[in-house]
């Protein structure tokens, strides 16, 4: 299936360059691009597997170094005193 999408023409210009560097039509790039773009998860949506990971006693998605995570957190102090209260801060921030 083949649709038309308008983008501004710098935007062109640089999808542009970006093929011709890569001997590839303009339309694989853009498809290549934007593929990988929506490949990746958001913030949003990783910030609610967590959570929902959290909720449900299961592992979390989160594929960080833990280890580093940790000792930050043993050398700051919180800036909330319960799950409870940083959970309701953050709702508010969404």
């Amino acid at each position: 299936m083949s649709k038309q999408v308008s983008i501004p023409d710098g935007l062109y210009s640089q999808l542009s360059v970006e093929a011709q560097k890569n001997n590839v039509p303009v339309e694989t790039l853009a498809a290549q691009l934007l593929e990988s773009a929506l490949a990746k998860p958001t913030y949003s949506s990783l910030v609610r597997a967590i959570t929902q990971a959290y909720a449900q006693g299961l592992p979390t998605p989160y594929l960080g170094e833990w280890s580093q995570i940790e000792e930050e957190l043993k050398a700051t102090k919180p800036a909330f005193n319960t799950l409870e209260d940083a959970m309701n801060y953050s709702r508010r921030k969404l």
